[in-house]
């Protein structure tokens, strides 16, 4: 099984650029497989969703109304407790609603563990243990364009501090304090639809990853310039001093 090694080792030639990979808990980059390259291998199952030309001319997964996702708790190994990032491209073509990107379930309940979704064509919600409309902002993206979205929370308690923040394209969006302290256990992650009460994305996802830490800015900016041609990798690595790996080759 092809997969990054804890020891930072990449063990594959599917994909040319890998970013960050310190406490990498899920790497899908749904590149036309659905298996994940960290080294846990919880590989996703695809109910409708079809492979499509991504950002950059590589492959996506594009999902119609209902399509999704999903690996079950069973299969996902990983803890998440106090911290946790997100990454992921979409290009959504179609908005109604809530659309949900990434969902972190918990057994028998509505409360997430943790929540990434669109509302409507101008707003978007990442919530963790938590699903209130204060959490909604305008993250001013267009529909039909791709757009690199990364959510983190931080885990602490405390007034006056700022635990969750959601960067679009790389650069800080949001920030707003969520004093929910330990994150819900997961009974599964899904892609594309939430595991409880639908909520159905319509349109593309390439790359999605997941982190029980908290990304720093540059780490996301990193991502967000993953597929920019005009971005070398030497600058790449400059920017948070982080190790790539083209083609199994290592690069400083």
């Amino acid at each position: 099984m092809n997969r990054i090694g804890k020891n930072g080792v990449v063990y594959s030639s599917n994909f040319s650029e890998v970013g960050p990979v310190d406490n990498l808990i899920a790497y899908w980059p749904l590149d036309g497989h659905l298996q994940d390259y960290s080294n846990y291998d919880s590989t996703l199952t695809n109910s409708g969703a079809s492979v499509a030309t991504g950002v950059n001319g590589k492959q996506c997964y594009n999902f119609s109304s209902g399509d999704e996702m999903y690996v079950l708790a069973a299969d996902f190994a990983p803890a998440i407790t106090t911290k946790i990032s997100v990454s992921m491209w979409i290009n959504q073509t179609s908005a109604s609603g809530y659309d949900t990107l990434l969902h972190g379930n918990t057994t028998g309940a509505w409360t997430s563990a943790f929540w990434l979704a669109t509302n409507g064509t101008t707003e978007m919600r990442w919530s963790v243990d938590n699903n209130s409309s204060t959490y909604d902002f305008v993250h001013g993206m267009t529909l039909g364009t791709w757009n690199h979205v990364a959510a983190t929370y931080d885990g602490t308690l405390g007034a006056g501090e700022n635990h969750s923040k959601v960067y679009i394209n790389g650069v800080s969006k949001y920030e707003f304090i969520n004093n929910k302290g330990t994150i819900n256990s997961l009974s599964g992650v899904n892609i594309g639809k939430d595991g409880v009460a639908s909520y159905p994305y319509i349109g593309s996802i390439q790359d999605v990853r997941i982190y029980n830490d908290v990304l720093t800015p540059a780490e996301i900016e990193i991502l967000a310039n993953r597929f920019d041609s005009n971005v070398s990798d030497g600058a790449r690595s400059q920017l948070a001093n982080t190790a790539w790996y083209t083609f199994g080759e290592f690069k400083e």
